[in-house]
Order: structure tokens, then sequence, then C-alpha cells
């Protein structure tokens, strides 16, 4: 028999797979399979909107699949059939009539019994409330007469009607052998929501339109009905399979309080509304104020503006957190999401909205009053503009962002003759710093200490220590001018003693250098300079991972407080693993800091960020890109590492002379010679090789000389000497891999002249740690020397990874994939694995271009 009532239901877009209700399906074909024991019955009640129908239709489906002939039986409307009969009205209050009892039965009895002939069937019956008790009556003796054959019996009706009198006989056949209640069908989560709208659109929403529908409170048909509303309305654009707002992101609001109109999309606000409309119009009254004191209000507050005792506040926010438009915190409720709370917001009408803010302003504490005082006009009160920058002070060490919004906003509304103004601006400017927001700062920053430090952060070093003084100079000058910023280092606070560490690491002083920048950790300190950083730095190069690993934790953990921070834990995270060897986590550490200096505007460690680009390309053999990467240092004045990454990309490109012209600015020049000999373990060495290679033996004895004096020549000078033991000693003393490997390497080069076996045996060590590491270049060179010798080695630690699959992933882009595939978050894959949130981020991107996917749902769906 065709399905034809419920097919008629339902729109071609039902026919897409059934998402988040495998539980229910796993019992209805648990039911199908156990139908040659009997009749089995299954029993649904399901609010509306939950998508009972949908699920009817399912099971028909499995049903056909199996071989099942399906019944489909409807009541839409109380006059229209069950099974295909006519339905016998009769009054709810009147006892069922025998006779009719008894006729109905049978006229169903010969429908199912005409089925049954062709094999087992699946009778469903949707929307049960809608019948009469004289039809309830008569399918349960059905199931009766029949309870020995091949069918399966869903029932369904709403769960709003379960104390109707069918909801009574329904709960009456529950007590049958053989019958259970399906599994409630709940709100859908988060990542079923995705689903079913990428479903709808063919086309993956990005993550405004994903938190738009996870606001319908999990419900099936309010998520449709939002997206095809929004679809409707043209409110979405698609491209290259992502779905969009039409008019662009929404409006970041880090005040949890809306300044602005919601400019949420009509649909969406029109969804919510009729959410509203369900509850009882006290829980919406109840809503609307808690939606007033912002997107987190506490119970207490919602009393007081109410002027109600708390417990009259039990069934409304009861029935609004069971509506699942709030959701309930350690000590406080909270709006499901900010979306929601906008929503609601907005249908409170704007007079009533200024008027209830200036009531909270009354009631509420400082913090929370200024935050209100935004919204209640222009503020022409001194105490009130003082209120709001104490509240904004209070705000900038854990939330800059909020205190900038607070603060700017304050600005906008408070009289501008006020003295309490500038002090406001003031706290405006240092709060737009810390949030990254540094072009902003300097246009409100008066000249002094305040625009030093956004000027300081935005890379104009030389206008910052020109206006800046004391610690904001001598920063400046730490970053631009380190041989006058030596001069004026005399104290003992944390500026002064880390820029004379930093000229202690110059002159070759390591130890000292560590100990005086130990030191600096415990002073005094700004927090736009902090010592841990080049402390960092410096345990990186000296090897010492262990204790740069525990530093850079440490500097992560404070800069939270500062997003304009936020790329230098990132810059040296990046150096951590380049010295690691650990090429592909650099680079993606690397790629995603740049993003990230970008985005707050601090350029400062964007250097040491290409610097690791540049480097990391040119050691897995891509000296295209390594170049071209290196452009981005044209522009930069002199450091070591400039030098050091530009030689090596010119050595790799057009040989060793090209490298010498390069390194010409260290060969006059003492000071510069030894700040690139630090800049590496090997650094000395690899120098002392150019220069040999080129044919250039006075340079050559003079890097080893210069490479001696600082304490790190014993492998350039073997190296220059040729002697054997020195290179055997030098594999020995390195603690880096690539410099043991590149010293193991020179080992083999110097024994080929008389010791073929050894030299092959030195070269083989060298090229297996090149593998290891990923450094396919050095690798490259490697395997030449060997042939050279008549050994022909194939690559064998490489195995050619195919374009595309999961072959093709890197052994951190598959643990990336396989932890996010169980449902780990970006923050919980990056503590697991120990990178910054912006390194998942850039591996998932790397992860759906090579498996074709555009989401976490396909990745966790596709997961083997």
């Amino acid at each position: 028999m065709k399905r034809q009532v419920l097919e008629q239901r339902a729109p071609a877009r039902a026919r897409r797979p059934l998402r988040g209700r495998d539980g229910q399906l796993d019992q209805i074909v648990g039911a199908m399979r156990a139908v040659d024991q009997g009749r089995q019955t299954l029993l649904l009640a399901a609010p509306v909107g939950a998508g009972k129908t949908r699920l009817l239709i399912e099971a028909a489906a499995l049903a056909e699949g199996r071989g099942f002939s399906v019944v489909d039986g409807i009541v839409d409307r109380p006059e229209i059939s069950v099974l295909g009969l006519p339905v016998v009205r009769q009054p709810h209050a009147v006892a069922p009539d025998a006779s009719r009892l008894s006729w109905l039965t049978a006229q169903f009895e010969r429908h199912v019994e005409t089925q049954l002939r062709r094999g087992p069937v699946l009778v469903t019956v949707d929307d049960l409330h809608w019948a009469d008790p004289l039809t309830v009556t008569a399918l349960r003796d059905l199931m009766s007469r029949l309870d020995d054959r091949p069918v399966v019996w869903i029932f369904a009706m709403r769960s709003e009607e379960l104390d109707s009198p069918n909801g009574l006989l329904l709960g009456a056949m529950a007590g049958a052998v053989r019958t259970e209640w399906l599994a409630d069908l709940g709100a859908l989560p988060d990542d079923v929501v995705t689903e079913v709208v990428t479903d709808l659109l063919d086309a993956t929403p990005d993550a405004e339109v994903a938190s738009l529908c996870e606001c319908m409170g999990g419900s099936p048909r309010s998520v449709v009905d939002l997206v095809l509303g929004l679809q409707a309305d043209e409110a979405l654009r698609i491209e290259a399979g992502i779905a969009r707002l039409a008019d662009g992101p929404l409006p970041f609001n880090p005040l949890a309080v809306a300044l602005d109109e919601s400019r949420l999309p009509h649909r969406f606000l029109s969804c919510v509304r009729e959410r509203l409309a369900r509850l009882d119009p006290t829980t919406v009254q109840v809503l609307q104020v808690a939606a007033v004191l912002g997107r987190t209000f506490s119970p207490q507050d919602l009393a007081d503006m109410l002027s109600t005792p708390p417990a009259t506040l039990l069934k409304p926010l009861q029935e609004a957190l069971t509506a699942g438009l709030i959701g309930c915190l350690s000590n406080a409720f909270e709006f499901h999401r900010e979306p929601v709370w906008r929503a609601v917001l907005d249908t409170v009408p704007q007079l009533m909205r200024s008027l209830l803010h200036k009531q909270a302003a009354a009631l509420l504490p400082s913090d929370a009053a200024a935050i209100h005082l935004l919204h209640c006009g222009p503020v022409a009160d001194g105490q009130a503009v003082g209120a709001i920058r104490a509240a904004a002070d209070r705000l900038l060490g854990h939330s800059p962002e909020t205190a900038a919004a607070l603060a700017v906003r304050g600005l906008e509304v408070a009289d501008r003759e006020l003295p309490e103004h500038a002090e406001l601006a003031r706290t405006a400017v240092a709060a737009l710093t810390k949030a990254g927001s540094l072009d902003r700062a300097i246009a409100l920053a008066r000249p002094g200490q305040d625009l030093a430090v956004a000027l300081l952060l935005n890379g104009d070093v030389a206008r910052a220590a020109r206006i800046g003084a004391g610690p904001v100079r001598l920063s400046a000058l730490a970053y631009g001018n380190q041989v006058a910023a030596e001069k004026v280092a005399t104290g003992w606070d944390g500026v002064s003693l880390t820029v004379r560490a930093v000229a202690m690491w110059r002159r070759g002083r390591l130890d000292d250098a560590l100990a005086t920048v130990q030191k600096a950790t415990t002073q005094e300190s700004p927090w736009y300079f902090d010592p841990r950083w080049a402390m960092a730095w410096m345990q990186i190069r000296a090897r010492l991972l262990v204790e740069a690993t525990e530093t850079i934790r440490s500097i992560e953990d404070d800069c939270a407080g500062a997003k304009v921070l936020a790329s230098v834990p990132v810059a040296l995270r990046a150096w951590l693993y380049f010295a690691q060897g650990s090429l592909a986590e650099a680079e993606a550490e690397a790629l995603a800091g740049v993003g990230v200096a970008a985005d707050t505007q601090m350029p400062l460690y964007e250097p040491h960020l290409r610097a690791v680009l540049v480097l990391s390309a040119l050691r897995r053999g891509d000296v295209a890109t390594a170049a071209d990467r290196l452009q981005a240092f044209e522009s930069l004045p002199w450091s070591s590492m400039r030098v050091w990454i530009t030689a090596q990309v010119a050595a790799a490109r057009s040989g060793p002379e090209a490298a010498l012209a390069v390194l010409a600015e260290v060969r006059t020049d003492p000071s510069r010679r030894r700040e690139l000999l630090l800049e590496d373990p090997a650094a000395a060495a690899w120098c002392v090789r150019t220069a040999l290679a080129a044919g250039d033996e006075v340079f050559a004895e003079t890097l080893v000389a210069s490479a001696e004096a600082l304490g790190v020549g014993w492998h350039a000078r073997a190296l220059h000497s040729r002697d054997v033991m020195g290179l055997v000693a030098a594999t020995e003393r390195y603690s880096d891999r690539w410099a043991r490997a590149s010293a193991t390497e020179d080992l083999g080069g110097l024994l080929a002249d008389y010791d073929r076996d050894e030299a092959v045996s030195a070269l083989d060590r060298a090229m297996e740690v090149y593998d290891s590491l990923g450094a396919a270049w050095d690798s490259a060179r490697v395997r030449s020397r060997l042939r050279r010798l008549g050994i022909r080695r194939r690559h064998w630690h490489h195995v050619p990874r195919p374009a595309t699959g999961w072959g093709s992933l890197t052994g951190t882009e598959e643990k990336v994939a396989r932890l996010v595939a169980h449902g780990l978050t970006n923050r919980q894959v990056a503590a697991e694995l120990f990178v910054s949130p912006h390194t998942v981020g850039f591996h998932l991107r790397q992860i759906y271009r090579k498996l074709a996917i555009q989401s976490r749902v396909d990745l966790a769906r596709i997961a083997p």
C-alpha cells in the first residue's frame, strides 16, 4: 500500500536524512526484527515541532526496505479518516457504543489482514489526539485480536495532549506486553542542527548562521521554518559552499547590553516572537525585563526590577528554561545565545527600554549601573561619568574589549565640557590599546604616555621614543635602537635589566644574559614589555627547550588579559617548534600568528613569525616559497635575523658566492658578526662552510675566530681545520638535532677522502636525522654526496602522500582531525596538543581542503 497520507504531509525536503533520532530509529528497527514473535507496539508523545511525523516517514521507509507493507493512519482533523476508513463520530463524554465499536474494529481488521497476506505490516497512526475515543478503542481492540500476527504498530500524538481522554487511552496501551514508549524526541544538539541546516541549504552554515539556527531551542520545525524563511527573504548568500548572512556579520557587542539596533534578520526576530507567543504573558514580561539587565542576569536583580519576591519568579523562569530560551549558571541565569537575548530585547519598546535602564542604574552596583547609564540619554553629571570611567577601569585588567566599548560609548553620551570627560578618554585609550584597536587608540589619544604606548605597540617606535618617557621610552629604544637603549638602561627595573641582558647576549655573554633576564622577571615591569619575552627567546636560542616551554606557558596566561599581545606567545612558540624540528607545527603557528598580528595591529613580533615561515619552507626544500616569503623583510631595518635567513635563501637559490654577498654586511663589523653567529647553534659552522665553498679562506678564518671568542666555535674550527676528532666531538656536543646532523654531514664529507665506509655511515646517519625532521633540502644534498661515493639511497623515510584523502594528512593534521571528530573544540584540541587555537584553526583549514569537506560535522561523519 502506498504511503499517501504521510507523504502528502511531508515536502520534498523531508526526504533528506533524518538527523538526531538514531536512538528512536534503533527502537523501531528492533521492533521490526522482533515481529516474528508477534505484535510489537511503539508509542510516541512529542511536543509540537519535534518531528514526530518526520520520524514516522523514516520508519515507513525502513519498513518498506525490510519487506513490510505500510499502512498509514493520520488524523490531521477530526473529519479525516484513520487507516483509510471513515471516522465514526462520537462525543468524548459518551462511552463507546458496543455495536459501533465492533463494526469499526472489524473494518480495521479486514484492512490490515489484506496487507498481512503479503507479509509483515507496519501500521503508523499519527496525531492520535484528533481521533475520537471510539476510534482509539477500536485500534486497541484490533491490537489484541492481532496479537500473534507480525504487525508493528506506532501510535503518535502531541505530548501536550497526554492528559486528554485519548492520551489516557494511549497510556493504557502502554501496559500491554510487547509495548514500549519511544524515547523522547528531545531538542536537537547544536551539531545536529548544523547538519539539518546543511541538508536544507546544500551548503555549510558559517558560525553566525549556525548560531541563529541553534537559537531555535533544538526544535526541528523551528529550525526548518527559520532557514526556509531566511531563504525566502533572501537573507542568506551561498558562496563556495558556505552559507552566510547576506547583510554581513552581526556586530560584536562585548558589553552584553545592546547599544545599537539589533540588526538581526527580520525572519529570526519573527521566529523568536513566535516562541515567546507560546509562553505565558507573565513569563514574557519577566524575560523582557531580564533582557534589559543584560544577557546574563541574577534572579535577585530581576526580582528587584519587578518589585516582587524571588519566589514569584519560579514559575516564569522555569517555563523559560523549559522552552530553551535561558540557561542556568552557577549564580545567575543567561539567555541561551546572544541573538536570543537581543531578539527578546527587541520586543521591548524603545521608550520603555530607556526607562527600565534608568531603573536598573538606580538599583544595581556601580559597575553594572554604569553600563545602564549609557542608555539614559546624554550624561551631563560628572559623578555619572566618573562611575562609567571607574567601571571601565575595573574591567581593563581582565576584559579590555568590554572596557573599551564601555568607555567609548561613555565618551559619546557624556558632556565634553565635564572635567571627567578627559579622564574617561584616557581610560578609553588604554582599553583600546589593550584590546588591539591601536588605530582608534592613537586617533583618540592626546600626546603623552598613553599615546606613546599605543605607538610603540603599533610599531612606530621612533615616534614613541620621542613622545614617551621612562619605561615607555626605554621600551621603544629597545625595539628601535638597542645601542641607545643600553646607554640609558641604568636602573634595576625589569625593562632596564632586560635591555642589559640583551646587550650581554649580543656580546656573547650568554650565561650572564640568562641570569640577568631571569632577575628582570622578578622586578616591576609595564604590561607592554615583559622580560619573559626576552627570556623565552634566549632559552630557545640556547636550546633550553624545556625551560622555554614553561616560560611560554606563563606568558600565554598573562597575555590573556591583553588581546594586543596575542601574537607574542604565538611567535615564541613558532620558534620553539622550529627549534624542536617540528616544521609543520612551526609553519602553522607562524601563519596563524601573522593573522593575529594583523588583527591586533601589533607588528613588533611579525618579523619573528615571518622568519619561521621562510626557514620552514627552506628546510623542506621549497626554495621558491622561501624566497617569496623573504620579500616581507626587504623593508625592515638591519637585524642579524634578517641577514641570517637572507644568506641561507641566497645560498639555496644561487650558491655560496651569493650568500657571501649577503654576509658582506658583517665582514667588517665585529659586533654585527657576533650577533649573526648567535642566531642559531649551527650558524657559525654554516657561515664557515659557505665561505670555504666560495673560496674565501680569509673570511672563513675571521668567522672562526669570532665564533671561538663567543665560545661557540668548536664545530666551525673543526670544519675549518679538517679535524675529524673535532667533528666527532661536535656531533656529540650538540643538543640541537639539525645542528648535530649538520656536524655529522661535515664529518662524512671529511671522511670521504680516506675512509669511504665510515663516510657512508656518517652520511647515512645525517640523512636519517634530516629525514626525521622533514628537512628535505638537506636530505637531498646528503643523497647527492652519497651518489658521488657510488651509493644510491632511496628516501626510505619518506612515503609520498596523495594529494587528497586521509592519506594526505600529516601526522599533526591527523591528530587534530581525530580529536575534532570526537567533538573537541579548537581550544580543547589546542590544550591537548599544546598548540594555540589559531594553529588548530589553520590545521582544520588544511584538513577540510584535503578531505574535500566543509565542516566539523562532515569530518565527524567520515572519520575512520
